[in-house]
């Protein structure tokens, strides 16, 4: 049994190819026994509109880098909480920055992750991340849409490696026998722990990592 965990934008859903022939390959993939995970970045709400429209199958789905893990029928089988007094921060920090906008993501009423959305990080917004987040163990990432900059401010430890680390247990599955592809940073270290592959189109940190395009 093999396992293959995929991003979304920009790996299986890629403008200008044919996302109905990478399907088909999935699901010939998963008729023959092996696991299927479908690894975004992407929160639940955003995601399944894509999933539904396209009858996109898997046999796991891992949300917001790793955060949010559900099995096939859409059961919770992981899922990360921010505690009230990092919450409490967070929030104070439209008291402060009241050019920023703050938009948690939330699934069945827990906090996932912190979503900051701003036209520029000041230093003073830099420094008060930098303290919560070395308070909390926590770390953030930023980028760039448009001329708005978003801020994800979540557990340090959770990517989408863990993720997939969560699955191999769980499903009994040597690493040797798990691939992954993605395209973007937030793929990194599933390119970097497993047998990582990448496109041209990838950014140049994970072409360093991959095994190959």
């Amino acid at each position: 049994m093999k396992l293959l965990s995929s991003d979304y934008d920009g790996t299986l859903n890629v403008f200008g190819y044919d996302l109905g022939l990478n399907l088909a390959y999935i699901r010939r993939f998963m008729r023959e026994g092996n696991i299927f995970v479908l690894n975004t970045g992407r929160e639940f709400s955003r995601i399944m509109p894509e999933i539904e429209k396209h009858d996109i199958p898997y046999n796991y789905l891992s949300c917001t880098d790793g955060n949010l893990i559900l099995n096939g029928k859409n059961d919770v089988i992981y899922q990360t909480s921010m505690h009230d007094d990092i919450s409490e921060m967070v929030f104070e920090l439209q008291e402060k920055f009241p050019n920023i906008k703050l938009d948690p993501i939330i699934y069945n009423g827990s906090i996932l992750e912190y979503q900051l959305v701003t036209d520029k990080i000041s230093e003073k917004l830099l420094l008060t991340l930098e303290k919560i987040c070395l308070l909390h163990n926590l770390c953030y990432k930023t980028f760039h849409i448009g001329n708005e900059l978003y801020v994800y401010i979540g557990h340090k430890d959770i990517t989408k490696s863990t993720a997939i680390e969560r699955i191999m247990e769980f499903e009994n599955i040597q690493k040797c026998d798990i691939f992954t592809v993605g395209d973007d940073l937030n793929d990194f270290e599933m390119i970097r722990d497993f047998n990582g592959y990448t496109f041209p189109w990838g950014r140049n940190e994970l072409k360093r990592i991959s095994q190959g395009e």
